[in-house]
């Protein structure tokens, strides 16, 4: 859409709303993890993937949006993962633990920024 995917995390679950219609639910995915936080990168009609940060341990996660599975696991942080956002280009996402500590991760195939 336009106006983009608001993105929900809520206790094992995370939502997926019409940023362009208030209210309008797109898709909801039930985890078995506790998710603190979500952010989604793609369209919501071709695909995409999203992150989710836990509040029940210090990972987080890639999955798949159409297949609703989890692609890969990150680990690094070493405390609960409140928040994740998607840089403007979608080729780097960061998470910010609160061990006190915000990490950026490589979201594209090939070099990026500092990354080889």
């Amino acid at each position: 859409t336009p106006n983009g995917v608001l993105s929900v995390a809520a206790g094992k679950s995370v939502y997926f709303f019409d940023g362009g219609r208030p209210g309008q639910l797109i898709k909801s995915v039930k985890t078995q993890h506790d998710v603190a936080s979500v952010a989604f990168n793609g369209d919501v009609g071709s695909g995409g993937r999203y992150v989710t940060g836990g509040s029940g341990d210090t990972w987080v996660r890639v999955w798949d949006y159409e297949m609703e599975q989890e692609l890969e696991t990150g680990k690094g942080h070493h405390g609960p993962v409140w928040t994740v956002s998607f840089s403007p280009d979608g080729k780097l996402y960061a998470t910010g633990s609160e061990d006190g500590t915000i990490k950026l991760w490589k979201f594209t195939a090939g070099p990026y920024g500092l990354w080889r």
